[in-house]
């Protein structure tokens, strides 16, 4: 109710109100008082008060509270929450939520929607 969020058995945190994460009891992920996030041992992040996300070891990454999106380790994107998207490491593009598209790093373009 406070806005204290904590880590669930997987290690998974989030942040609460005041961007302030808990670790579970492996010691999963800290967030110190600016909201900073850091990685636990599972490579799960967390974000900061500002709404940045970081991607995990496993390169999830997600969106921002400012609807910025970042390719993972994958090369895969995710549009944002103002629907712009972005070419992924695979020269892949999607159309964003608008369906303005962007061509890919091969030179591909996709068509809007």
């Amino acid at each position: 109710m406070l806005g204290v969020s904590s880590c669930d058995m997987l290690g998974v945190s989030s942040c609460d109100m005041l961007g302030v994460s808990s670790c579970d009891m492996l010691g999963v992920s800290y967030s110190n008082m600016l909201g900073v996030s850091s990685f636990d041992m599972l490579g799960v992040s967390s974000c900061d008060m500002l709404g940045v996300s970081y991607s995990n070891m496993l390169g999830v990454s997600s969106c921002d509270m400012l609807g910025v999106s970042s390719c993972d380790m994958l090369g895969v994107s995710s549009c944002d929450m103002l629907g712009v998207s972005s070419c992924d490491m695979l020269g892949v593009s999607s159309c964003d939520m608008l369906g303005v598209s962007s061509c890919d790093m091969l030179g591909v373009s996709s068509c809007d929607m």
